[in-house]
């Protein structure tokens, strides 16, 4: 994915961040990969207390925003 974002869009690519330990977490052990453990405390809860998850495709698109008339905001060569 990163070369093509790096083509086709006005960003960098991909950027790789390692998400630290919390200094508050009292571990008995040092985990070296942190992020692992986050996973697991995220599956830890309740489907309840997660939320509703809804595929994209039962999601009503949003309509456009209202057009705006800007006929008498338009400058005509005759006016200059």
């Amino acid at each position: 994915v990163d070369p093509w974002l790096r083509e086709n869009t006005d960003n960098q690519g991909i950027r790789i961040l390692e998400l630290p330990a919390p200094r508050a977490v009292d571990l008995p052990v040092p985990i070296a990969d942190f992020g692992r453990l986050a996973v697991a405390w995220g599956l830890s809860y309740a489907p309840s207390e997660i939320g509703e998850i809804f595929l994209p495709s039962a999601i009503e698109d949003v309509p456009p925003p209202p057009r705006r008339d800007d006929g008498d905001r338009f400058i005509s060569k005759d006016q200059v």
